[in-house]
């Protein structure tokens, strides 16, 4: 997730703290630890957690998905699933708690929190939001929250076809940009239809703070394109990963590549790369250190370091480390290939820790809870493991993303299968050095 720069979605917030404990001229916040070790939260219904963020202060955000209606939330209950956002206090009891939703099933996809504690949620509405009116296909929607919960604005748009809300950063001036995918020929957020290329074409947005389109680049080849996690740099860079079925950067090699590229402070592409197998290869969270390195996570049903074809039909989690220029350092595949793996929580600590959360059905550490198991893995700026911790119950269990705060927790957030068969957001709390 999620500058919320990014991640990627959650990601992206807990670098905005690193580099706001570099400015100078203003005292840093008091900065708690929290005082659990973990939590399960939910409603009687299906709740998943997809995204983290915090604040300079530590407050912890948490956004995901339900179909039921959390206790304290004013808003009720507004459709088939909708979108939560509440915020944790160091003892682990909700603050506040929000639903944002249309009488249908919506998604989120990312969360960005800045360093005051706006938090931001972008996903994909499939009918209309409170105020808003809807497309006959699912639109792009974002909203804005304040620290203390209200709701400042929401914004919903498409066109005959399918908008898709994926990614979303933000900036120190309080710009909003989001990253996705349009069905060629419709538009998004007030902009113009774009001159179809083909399908589905990536875009990004960006808001100013009052949710207003300040520019949109709409890009792709003539095939399917989407823009996914993005990150912003301090001088207003961008950096969005996304998939394509065409050839961002020479030929397209499988069902779908990973593409990462690169919008200048005058919104100009400036480069792109493609990382591909004759497999289907995702991206699924970008991140910035802050000392010139590009951070990507990807899935791929095959080899993305070597772009060879496996064909067992299992997944794995990839980490590259770029230079901000693009020039790729280094790349790791997660775990052993026989290991079904699939990572999308990233963050990065001021030491240079780069932390990757997922899930496996393999034995990333020790042997398989049963089901599917949750992970967090920590590896140095070299790619180097450091360690990992695997944990889970005899049912299903996931890690979605992972924030790191500046007093030194690393927090997960997933969700787990009750005995009813229903899924519970679960976070947990580690140090790190894994404790």
């Amino acid at each position: 997730m999620a500058a919320h720069d990014g991640a990627l979605r959650g990601v992206a917030a807990g670098l905005a703290l690193a580099l706001l404990g570099c400015a100078g001229g203003e005292a840093e916040p008091v900065c708690a630890r929290v005082t659990w070790s973990e939590l399960q939260l939910g409603t009687a219904e299906d709740d998943v957690g997809v995204a983290l963020g915090v604040d300079a202060a530590c407050h912890v955000y948490v956004a995901g998905t339900t179909r039921g209606r959390f206790e304290g939330a004013p808003e009720g209950a507004q459709g088939a699933e909708d979108a939560f956002l509440l915020r944790l206090g160091t003892d682990g009891r909700p603050a506040w708690v929000r639903q944002l939703g249309s009488p249908e099933a919506d998604t989120l996809a990312d969360l960005a929190v800045d360093a005051a504690g706006d938090a931001v949620l972008v996903g994909t509405a499939q009918g209309a939001l409170p105020g808003r009116s809807a497309s006959p296909e699912g639109d792009l929607y974002a909203a804005r929250y304040g620290a203390d919960g209200s709701l400042r604005w929401t914004r919903q748009q498409g066109g005959p076809g399918t908008d898709l809300g994926m990614g979303v950063a933000l900036g120190d001036d309080g710009q909003v940009c989001l990253s996705g995918g349009s069905v060629a020929g419709t538009g998004s957020l007030g902009a113009p239809a774009p001159e179809p290329r083909g399908g589905t074409e990536a875009t990004l947005d960006c808001l100013d703070a009052q949710g207003q389109l300040l520019w949109r680049s709409v890009y792709g080849t003539e095939a399917d394109d989407w823009g996914h996690p993005l990150a912003r740099g301090p001088d207003g860079a961008l950096y969005v990963a996304g998939a394509t079925m065409g050839g961002m950067e020479g030929e397209g090699a499988g069902s779908t590549d990973v593409f990462l590229t690169r919008f200048g402070p005058d919104h100009a592409r400036t480069w792109t790369r493609q990382l591909r197998t004759p497999d289907i290869d995702g991206p699924l969270a970008v991140a910035l250190d802050g000392h010139g390195g590009l951070y990507l996570l990807a899935v791929s049903f095959s080899d993305l370091l070597t772009g060879a074809l496996e064909n067992d039909g299992v997944q794995n989690a990839f980490l590259f480390r770029f230079r901000e220029d693009g020039t790729l350092e280094w790349a790791r595949r997660l775990g052993r290939a026989e290991d079904a793996a699939r990572a999308s929580g990233l963050a990065l600590d001021a030491a240079g820790g780069v932390y990757v959360a997922g899930t496996t059905r393999g034995a990333l550490e020790g042997a398989p809870r049963g089901g599917s198991d949750a992970f967090l893995a920590k590896l140095d700026a070299r790619g180097d493991t450091v360690w990992v911790r695997q944990w889970g119950s005899p049912a299903d269990d996931e890690a979605r993303d992972v924030v790191v705060t500046r007093a030194g927790d690393v927090l997960v957030v997933g969700s787990t299968r009750s005995a009813a068969g229903e899924r519970d957001v679960v976070l947990r709390r580690f140090d790190t050095d894994g404790r």
